[in-house]
């Protein structure tokens, strides 16, 4: 549906000329998508009904065999009860999940005893995968396993209005039809599985008119929705929407059916990455493989509950002739750090960053200046393959150290505990449990990176921490630290 097609509910006195609620879904449904629905006015006469393969308003003979056709055509078999009156476009009392016909048929004679308008609509499962929010103005906000009214209190997603629609056009394959004027607030839910009487994946809500808003859109995340897909395939997704080079991608996951998204790499060796992606940062904690895995049995050996692990995705491979990570920092430059080939050895600490061709720190330099405007402070991992920087992972993420110090100590008097960074991850992350409370920090002791999944993990625990470098084949160190 485009704006003019909607032209006739964007003219304010048209909509004003609408007094009850049916009537307004009714014409809605004229140009747009609604759940099915069958109305009727305080004496149980029919007033409105959109069912699928039925005619508009098509008339029956009878309350109860409205209400039969109405459960027979919903997809659970479940209808929801709401009144409404004159003057009135939002629905008061509210009953759900009916599935007799006399439970409903019931429920509206008690109704119509207190003088009531009442719509029998289909019981839309919001747990089919999909989201449902708000689209107003410059944004649109939506979040998964919620009715429209999630905005006013879920931990929603919001974007800018196109980036959003593109964002989930990727994930669900198609785009929602919400091509409206930016003055109409609209409510809407979206579903893998087609839905409502014009049997389409949008569905429309409610339409209200409200004074344009310049609102504010930044990106935020993690929230509802990045958890949903899971952290690393939500900050690709938006990576590749932004138009920035990701490598192309199959994502598989849990909640909602597989897709793609990305660009080919043009790597010879036709070997591909899995990756798991949790549902929010987890450094270097769950399984990365490369070649080809069983999915499930990757997901299954991580996650035996499938309550950590949101999805895993495959990836074609790129010939990383270099490899790292940059991070937002205080200072207003990016950290920039990597290897000569695949960067797995230096993001899990057992090899510490190189010095860069002067190319490839340009590169990804170029890469930073274009991601860290749109997407706030940021943490990339990135390879290189001689001719493109590619985008492996995106996150959002800053770092308030300098130089060695990695996060901060707010007290001079901070006592560090040493950490060995041959130990690997799963020591480091027993260390800060123990630790916890307790105000002491952390020296990573050995030659490590800034953005490795070492110094991530202390900065998601805010572990006053640092770090000491020690070159290959020292045996020394200097033990001078500033607090």
């Amino acid at each position: 549906m485009t704006e003019a097609t909607f032209s006739h509910l964007t003219d304010t006195s048209r909509l004003r000329s609408f007094h009850l609620k049916d009537e307004v879904l009714d014409a809605i449904a004229e140009h747009a998508n609604v759940a099915q629905f069958v109305s009727f006015d305080p004496g149980l006469k029919q007033r409105r009904c959109r069912l699928f393969g039925k005619k508009r308003n098509y008339r029956f003979p009878s309350p109860l065999e409205a209400v039969s056709q109405l459960l027979e055509c919903s997809p659970e078999r479940k209808v929801n009860v709401r009144t409404f009156g004159l003057g009135d476009l939002r629905s008061s009392d509210f009953i759900t999940g009916l599935t007799r016909s006399d439970e409903v048929v019931n429920a509206l004679v008690q109704f119509s005893t207190r003088g009531l308008y009442t719509i029998v609509n289909e019981s839309v499962d919001v747990k089919d995968g999909g989201v449902s929010g708000v689209s107003f103005g410059n944004i649109v906000e939506f979040c998964p396993g919620e009715t429209p009214r999630c905005v006013e209190y879920a931990d929603i997603a919001s974007f800018p209005r196109q980036q959003g629609l593109e964002l989930l056009k990727r994930v669900y394959g198609f785009k929602p039809k919400l091509d409206y004027a930016p003055h109409m607030r609209i409510e809407f839910s979206i579903h893998p599985a087609k839905r409502g009487f014009a049997r389409d994946h949008t569905i429309i809500w409610e339409i209200d008119e409200a004074e344009p808003q310049k609102l504010p859109n930044r990106i935020r995340w993690p929230n509802s929705f990045s958890r949903h897909l899971g952290d690393k395939l939500f900050g690709l997704v938006l990576a590749d929407v932004l138009g920035f080079a990701v490598p192309s991608t199959l994502a598989l996951p849990r909640r909602l059916p597989p897709f793609k998204f990305g660009r080919p790499t043009g790597a010879s060796s036709g070997v591909v990455w899995m990756r798991t992606c949790p549902a929010t940062k987890a450094p270097g904690k769950f399984a990365t493989v490369r070649g080809w895995a069983d999915p499930f049995a990757i997901m299954q050996a991580d996650d035996r509950t499938g309550e950590l692990i949101s999805s895993i995705i495959v990836q074609d491979e790129v010939e990383a002739q270099y490899s790292g990570a940059f991070l937002s920092s205080e200072s207003g430059y990016p950290l920039i750090e990597g290897i000569l080939g695949t960067g797995e050895s230096l993001m899990l600490g057992t090899e510490g960053p190189d010095n860069l061709p002067k190319n490839i720190t340009r590169d990804v330099q170029t890469l930073y200046d274009s991601v860290n405007p749109v997407v706030g402070p940021v943490r990339v991992e990135w390879v290189h393959d001689g001719r493109c920087t590619w985008i492996v992972q995106l996150q959002q993420e800053s770092s308030s150290g300098t130089e060695d110090i990695i996060v901060p100590a707010e007290q001079e008097s901070t006592q560090y505990v040493e950490f060995n960074v041959g130990d690997g991850l799963p020591k480091l992350r027993e260390l800060i449990d123990s630790l916890a409370g307790k105000g002491k920090g952390v020296i990573l002791k050995g030659h490590v990176g800034l953005t490795s999944h070492l110094a991530d993990v202390l900065r998601e625990a805010r572990i006053p921490s640092k770090r000491v470098r020690i070159q290959q084949g020292e045996s020394q160190m200097r033990m001078d630290f500033p607090a």
